[in-house]
């Protein structure tokens, strides 16, 4: 799969933090493709987790303006896939897992 978002060198570093005494570790960027039904919807989706840290630092006045820019650029970003308006929303997550070494008995 084509994965766009580069990683950057705070996600090497927090992977060595994380692999840090682990027997065995996998990293993984995964793309989960989502059908939404309009860029809102994709702003919704985003806003309890990807928006949450932006979102807490704004008056409601200020977040209400950013969501509306923020539907604006979705907008342009993802333009609906059919007449229906259907957006594709490609969500990435990076997943870490590992375990500790198994100590003989």
């Amino acid at each position: 799969a084509d994965h766009p978002w580069p990683p950057t060198q705070r996600s090497h570093e927090d992977y060595r933090r994380f692999a840090k005494g682990l027997d065995n570790s996998v990293c993984e960027v995964r793309c989960y493709r989502h059908p939404l039904p309009d860029a809102a919807a994709i702003a919704n989706f985003t806003r309890s987790t990807t928006l949450r840290p932006w979102l807490a630092r704004l008056s409601a006045l200020e977040a209400e303006q950013f969501i509306a820019a923020y539907v604006a650029g979705l907008n342009r970003a993802y333009p609906a896939c059919d007449e229906t308006g259907m957006r594709i929303f490609d969500f990435y997550r990076l997943l870490l897992v590992g375990r500790h070494p198994v100590e003989a008995s």
